[in-house]
């Protein structure tokens, strides 16, 4: 089934759960999360950042300069052998 923009989604087809009060539970992998998310949850606690806008930034930084730095060692490993002699002057 291929949704487009304009569509619709059908919702029926997704489980619903009664819990002990009697209130439905809808379950759907269309419908956003309101639950924050944990390593988010854990920069904002810490106070590492004030809000969820900045713990992102952060993430995708930290994630760049990760990548980053994996690319420079991976190059770097195919720059030729290292001799013993090179590394004891």
């Amino acid at each position: 089934m291929t949704l487009n923009f304009d569509e619709e989604v059908d919702l029926s087809r997704t489980s619903n759960i009664n819990n002990n009060n009697g209130e439905r539970l809808l379950y759907s992998k269309l419908q956003k999360s309101s639950k924050t998310p944990t390593i988010i949850a854990f920069l904002i606690a810490k106070g590492i950042v004030k809000n969820e806008d900045s713990a992102r930034l952060l993430l995708l930084i930290f994630s760049i300069v990760v990548f980053v730095f994996s690319a420079y060692l991976i190059i770097r490993s195919f720059s030729g052998p290292v001799f013993i002699n090179k590394l004891s002057r």
